[in-house]
């Protein structure tokens, strides 16, 4: 039989982690600002997608040397070859002018990656990965430790100097403007969200 858990310091422990709440308005407040840090996740997406649509209009005109990028794109991708790179160049173009323009703008905002922000950020996967299994009070020389492996993957350690590339310099961005907040209904934002 299923019934509801009891509102109290066992289960808060269980749910956020040692004394970290100890009563139901601050269960309340904890689990109001859970779902408040999603959302804005949700909006920083919509504020990404809008610069990068603002700066691809605004420096991404510039003509690619086609011909090179082609052949360099068939020497590195085994998929690619003389009767599929037209198609293929079609979709990557958008995305190789984007790394231009992106890697131009981190270069005047002068964003900067730090080790310590790698290890930030795979500490937050970390969090996200033990939460999907229900762990949500891991202490942190645990996600530290689980961090530094995710950093030793050569494989995905690329990704994730990129990601945080990206986030910093997008903070970069979102700092330097201002920005106009609003609050909307879900539904609204998603109509924002389809029209970029």
């Amino acid at each position: 039989m299923v019934r509801p858990a009891e509102l109290n310091q066992e289960f808060f422990d269980q749910v956020f982690g040692k004394d970290k709440v100890s009563d139901e308005a601050g269960y309340r407040n904890a689990i109001r600002e859970m779902i408040a840090g999603e959302l804005k996740q949700n909006s920083e997406m919509v504020f990404r997608m809008s610069a990068r649509k603002y700066f691809l209009e605004k420096y991404g005109s510039m003509e690619l040397p086609a011909a090179i990028l082609k052949k360099w794109l068939i020497m590195r991708n085994e998929g690619l070859n003389d009767s599929n790179i037209d198609e293929e160049y079609g979709r990557m173009e958008p995305d190789l002018k984007w790394q231009l323009v992106k890697e131009n703008i981190a270069q005047k905002l002068e964003v900067k990656i730090e080790e310590s922000d790698l290890i930030d950020m795979a500490k937050g996967i970390a969090a996200r990965q033990f939460a999907q299994y229900g762990m949500t009070n891991i202490d942190d020389e645990t996600l530290t430790n689980y961090a530094k492996n995710i950093l030793a993957d050569k494989n995905y350690r690329p990704r994730l100097v990129e990601q945080c590339g990206d986030f910093k310099l997008f903070q970069s961005i979102e700092n330097g403007v201002t920005l106009d907040c609003e609050t909307v209904s879900l539904d609204k934002f998603k109509e924002i969200a389809s029209t970029i």
